[in-house]
């Protein structure tokens, strides 16, 4: 079978996003949308680079966020959601690097997973791992980061230029 190669417009790929395959193993920048839309400098912009899951990954951890378990003697069945979980598994598979993201003192942290190093401010700490950097994430930004990672948001190409 001949291979073909297409070529889209960004205007299609902007109206296909939801139904257009992805390489898995492509790495994307991401910026937290706070920094994004208020008028903040790209220059102070955190960059994260996140790799997103496959299909299966992301189906197989929807499926680990909860259970329901039916009492049979009482006949009533609870909700058991593990969302923090399965959140945190998802951020240790996306999360590549992370440059100048900023504490609320003005600290700026850079990780790297792939060297296993996390720098808070002038601290250099070996052996890092993905939890280690998640510690300094709010709730609200572990759940964007999450959803870029399992929905693969891309920046625009006017949001990329200028950043390292």
């Amino acid at each position: 079978m001949k291979t073909v190669h297409v070529t889209l417009t960004e205007e299609m790929k902007k109206k296909l996003a939801s139904s257009l395959g992805f390489n898995v193993e492509a790495a994307f920048k991401y910026v937290p949308r706070a920094f994004r839309e208020n008028d903040i400098p790209k220059d102070l912009w955190p960059v994260f680079t996140l790799t997103s899951k496959d299909g299966i990954e992301i189906s197989e951890l929807e499926d680990s966020m909860g259970e329901v378990v039916l009492d049979r003697s009482s006949k009533v069945s609870t909700m058991k959601i593990n969302t923090g979980t399965q959140r945190i598994q998802t951020l240790e598979i996306g999360i590549a690097s992370v440059t100048r993201f900023p504490l609320n003192d003005g600290t700026l942290i850079t990780f790297d997973k792939e060297k296993g190093l996390l720098t808070v401010g002038e601290e250099e700490r070996k052996g890092a791992t993905v939890r280690d950097f998640i510690r300094y994430l709010s709730p609200v930004l572990q759940l964007e980061l999450q959803n870029a990672i399992n929905e693969r948001k891309e920046l625009t190409p006017e949001e990329l230029a200028g950043l390292e």
